[in-house]
């Protein structure tokens, strides 16, 4: 489950893979088996734990573009005070 969904696509409607990120979130937490969550995904250190959970599932690359989708989702939970 992704929560604020809703918000994440607005937050990132301006982007030309928006649509592709939130696909990505999905992807994350399938895999990972993790929600995301405001209290789940809040910090670098979050990042790493979804990313570690990812490691042997993808490969190097497609973990790096998680993790730039996650540091999306991050920077919207402290932007807007999730």
């Amino acid at each position: 489950m992704v929560s604020h969904e809703r918000e994440f696509r607005s937050y990132t409607k301006d982007l030309a893979s928006s649509e592709r990120y939130v696909t990505f979130l999905h992807d994350i937490t399938e895999e990972s088996g993790l929600d995301i969550t405001p209290q789940t995904l809040r910090s670098d250190e979050d990042i790493e734990t979804f990313a570690s959970r990812l490691s042997g599932r993808f490969a190097a690359k497609s973990i790096d573009n998680y993790r730039s989708v996650m540091r999306k989702y991050v920077a919207m939970v402290q932007d807007r005070a999730l």
